[in-house]
């Protein structure tokens, strides 16, 4: 099995897929949103195909649907920032806001981090990046990004 790298990665990033809210577990304090390969990607019956995983650890709020189109992940400006401290109050400290949809402040997930990588697997199976270190499957090109 391949070594995955762990590598500060850079916000800001758009993706054109259609993404949906995968898995949210309170109780472990994490969410995945996945975004799945185009319908003409995938082979026909096969079900597995080229995901990405974006894995929030610690969060304390999300708001956002089941099912998104694009992705841009980012942080808010400061003037988003400060409309979304107007109508939630003081975000807790070591704790960021990532903003979701393209050109809107209405979906973000409020957590400690994120991270994500590119896997080749069923689509309906659970994240690689739920998995301890050492038992999952490798990302595509090998390497696991994040950002806080």
């Amino acid at each position: 099995m391949t070594e995955e790298k762990l590598e500060r990665g850079a916000l800001g990033f758009r993706d054109d897929r259609h993404f949906s809210l995968f898995a949210y577990r309170p109780q472990h304090s994490y969410a995945v949103v996945r975004g799945f390969p185009p319908l003409e990607a995938i082979e026909e019956g096969d079900g597995e195909g080229i995901v990405r995983d974006l894995f929030f650890a610690g969060v304390w709020r999300i708001a956002c649907w089941k099912d998104m189109g694009p992705i841009h992940l980012r942080k808010p400006t400061d003037a988003e920032a400060d409309i979304l401290t107007s109508l939630l109050g003081e975000v807790r400290h070591g704790l960021g806001i990532f903003l979701l949809e393209p050109d809107s402040i209405e979906s973000y997930i409020i957590a400690h981090g994120v991270c994500w990588a590119d896997y080749e697997i069923m689509l309906g199976e659970e994240s690689p990046l739920t998995a301890p270190t050492g038992d999952r499957t490798p990302p595509v090109d090998g390497i696991v990004r994040f950002a806080e």
